[in-house]
């Protein structure tokens, strides 16, 4: 079973998202086997930064999200079910 955590982070002019990015990669590493979660980002042009983390582990998912809550990068953490029961779109724009 696939599952998804999606970060958002507002950003301003000047900010570095692939700061961002590097800092959410030593998080990962510093909590859970970074092999089994796959890292996507994308930038939206009304200064939103999304970070989409893919996983196979239902049980890893909620302890990765506090983690990264924990690591303090200023991300809004948001935690998703199976990807088989969820429709993205409705899901990231609800």
């Amino acid at each position: 079973m696939k599952v998804m955590i999606v970060c958002r982070s507002g950003h301003s002019p000047g900010s570095n998202p692939g700061a961002v990015t590097s800092m959410l990669r030593d998080c990962i590493r510093a909590n859970t086997k970074a092999s089994t979660w796959t890292l996507s980002s994308f930038s939206s042009g009304d200064g939103v930064d999304l970070y989409l983390l893919i996983g196979a582990s239902a049980a890893a998912a909620a302890p990765l999200a506090d983690a990264i809550r924990k690591c303090d990068i200023g991300l809004d953490v948001d935690l998703w079910q199976s990807l088989d029961s969820c429709d993205l779109v409705t899901a990231l724009f609800p």
